[in-house]
């Protein structure tokens, strides 16, 4: 339940309409990738294109700015045992 709410959070709190869609869509895919741990489906949900999903979350992982957030939400929704 906590990495759900953290996401959601996330996706609402985060995320802001004037950015351009671009950073948009990388944002998006940090906070998806935070939750799902997986590359293309974070990058699909984030509003990239099926036929490019893969590399473009591939480059956003590459990227220190964007590791650093996802590093922070990661433990952010880790859900106490």
């Amino acid at each position: 339940l906590r990495s759900l709410v953290g996401s959601e959070m996330c996706i609402r709190d985060r995320v802001y309409m004037n950015d351009n869609d671009k950073s948009k869509k990388e944002r998006l895919f940090c906070c998806y990738y935070a939750k799902l741990g997986n590359i293309f489906e974070a990058a699909v949900r984030a509003g990239f294109s099926p036929d490019t999903a893969l590399v473009n979350g591939m480059d956003i992982l590459k990227q220190k700015k964007y590791q650093k957030s996802i590093s922070v939400l990661m433990s952010e929704t880790v859900s106490p045992l």
